[in-house]
C-alpha cells in the first residue's frame, strides 16, 4: 500500500518553507508514517538549512532524496516563484526503500554508476524494482552513470532528472539523507509489492534528412557528414543566421533547434541540447553522442510539448494497469521556457492530471537533463534499457 501526500512553499525563510510544506503534505496522510521524503528546492535556498530544517521536522530515521532544481511541480503546476515541493510516502511492509550515493563523480562516472548499483542492491533485502537518481546537473555524466548501473542493477529501471541551479549554471546540489552533495549523483531504490510505470517523450519534430555524426569527443560534434558540425544549422538557417546562433545563449539555441540522435540500441530519437559552438564549428551538446550515429535538426512547439506529457501519461497509466498513488515528474528546463508564461506551462501539468486524475499527488521538477527507460523496454528485465534525455518529460508512477 501507498499513501502520498505534496507540500509546497514559496517562502523566503528556508525554515518557515520547509515547515509549511511539510505540514501541507503530513495532512494528507491520514496519520499515516512517513517512509520516504523526496526534496525539490530552488538553489536560491540555503541548502544546508533546507535539508537540516526538512531531517528535523521528519526525523533522521526517514530516507530523504532529492535536490536542487531549475524550478518545482507540484499538482498546481509550476511554481510561480522560487519554492520547496515535498512528497511524502508512505509504504506497507512489504515495499522496501534503500538509498545510497557516489561523490566525485565527475571523475570515472561508469565506475561510480556500477559501485552506486551495488550500494542500492545491498541496501534492500528484496529484488529491486524500480530506482531514481540525481546527478549533478553540471559536472556528471548521467549516460555513463546509467551504463555502470546497468552492470549492477540488470533489469532494473532508472528514472530520474538531473538537478538544477535555476539557470545560472554554476553549481547544482544533490541530497542524500542528511548529505547535501555536489559533483555527486544520489539514488534510492525500491523494492518489493511495488507497481510502477515510466513515461518519456519529447513532441520535438526533424526538418531535416538523417545525416551522419562522423567525429565526436564525448559530447562535442566536431563533424557531421565529414563536414564542420554547424553547417548542419547553416543548411537550414543560411550562414548568417547560423553565425549568430553562436551569439544566443543555451536556452535559446537549445529552445528553437535542438539536435535529435538515434540512438543505436534501441532506434529511437533521443534529443540533445547544443550548449554552444565554437570558432571550428564544433556543437557541444547536453548528453553524449556517439559517433556513426544519425543526426537531424529538430523543432518543437508549444502545442506538441503539451501532446507530448499527454502521451507520457497515456503510456505511464497504460503501463501501471491500477490506480496511480504517486507521480513523479523530471521536465526539462529547456520545456519551461518554451512557454510565454506560467499559464502556458501549466498546461503540460493539466494535459498530465487529465489523464491520471487530478487527485493524485503530483511532484517534481525542471531539471538540466531527464533519465529514464524507453520503448516501454522498463517492463521487460532483458531489454530494459536506461538512457539519457534532452527537453524530454519524464513521468513516473507508483501504484
Amino acid at each position: 500500500m501507498i499513501i502520498s501526500g505534496v507540500g509546497i512553499s514559496a517562502g523566503a525563510d528556508s525554515e518557515v518553507a520547509v515547515a509549511q510544506a511539510i505540514n501541507d503534505a503530513q495532512s494528507q496522510l491520514n496519520g499515516a508514517d512517513v517512509s520516504l521524503a523526496l526534496l525539490f528546492a530552488s538553489s536560491t535556498y540555503d541548502q544546508e538549512s533546507v535539508v537540516k530544517r526538512t531531517q528535523e521536522h521528519l526525523g533522521e530515521d526517514i530516507t530523504l532524496f532529492g535536490g536542487s532544481t531549475a524550478g518545482e511541480i507540484s499538482q498546481h503546476g509550476p511554481s510561480m516563484s522560487p519554492s520547496i515541493v515535498i512528497m511524502l510516502l508512505s509504504f506497507s511492509d512489504d515495499i522496501e526503500v534503500g538509498i545510497a550515493f557516489e561523490t566525485g563523480a565527475e571523475e570515472e562516472p561508469e565506475q561510480k554508476g556500477t559501485a552506486l548499483g551495488t550500494a542500492l542492491s545491498q541496501s534492500i533485502s528484496t529484488d529491486p524494482k524500480l530506482a531514481l537518481m540525481i546527478a549533478d546537473g553540471l559536472k556528471v555524466n548521467p549516460s555513463a552513470i546509467l551504463r555502470g548501473l546497468q552492470e549492477s542493477l540488470p533489469g532494473t529501471p532508472v528514472a530520474g532528472g538531473s538537478a538544477g541551479d535555476d539557470g545560472k549554471y554554476v553549481q547544482t546540489f544533490q541530497y542524500a539523507n542528511d548529505k547535501v552533495l555536489s559533483s555527486a549523483v544520489s539514488a534510492i531504490v525500491l523494492g518489493g509489492a511495488l507497481k510502477h510505470s515510466v513515461g518519456v517523450r519529447h513532441g520535438w519534430n526533424p526538418i531535416s534528412a538523417p545525416k551522419k555524426i562522423t567525429k565526436i569527443s564525448g559530447t562535442v560534434i566536431h563533424e557531421i557528414d565529414e563536414k564542420p558540425a554547424i553547417e548542419l544549422y547553416e543548411e537550414f538557417l543560411g550562414k548568417e543566421k547560423a553565425a549568430m546562433l553562436k551569439e544566443v545563449t543555451l536556452a535559446e539555441l537549445a529552445l528553437s533547434y535542438p539536435l535529435g540522435v538515434t540512438d543505436k540500441s534501441s532506434g529511437e530519437m533521443l534529443l540533445r541540447a547544443p550548449f554552444y559552438v565554437d570558432a571550428s564549428g564544433s556543437i557541444t551538446c547536453g548528453g553524449e553522442v556517439t559517433e556513426g550515429s544519425e543526426v537531424q535538426l529538430m523543432i518543437g512547439t508549444r502545442e506538441s510539448a503539451v501532446d507530448a506529457a499527454r502521451l507520457s501519461a497515456e503510456q505511464a497509466l497504460e503501463s501501471l494497469g491500477t490506480e496511480p498513488k504517486a507521480a513523479i515528474i523530471f521536465n526539462c528546463h529547456v520545456r519551461n521556457t518554451l512557454f510565454a508564461s506560467r499559464d502556458e506551462a501549466k498546461k503540460e501539468i493539466d494535459a498530465i492530471q487529465e489523464v491520471i486524475g487530478k487527485d493524485v499527488p503530483l511532484a517534481g521538477f525542471y531539471t538540466y537533463a531527464e533519465q529514464a527507460p524507453i520503448n516501454n523496454t522498463n517492463y521487460n528485465v532483458k531489454m530494459c534499457n536506461n538512457l539519457n534525455h534532452n527537453e524530454t518529460i519524464v513521468i513516473v508512477l507508483l501504484g
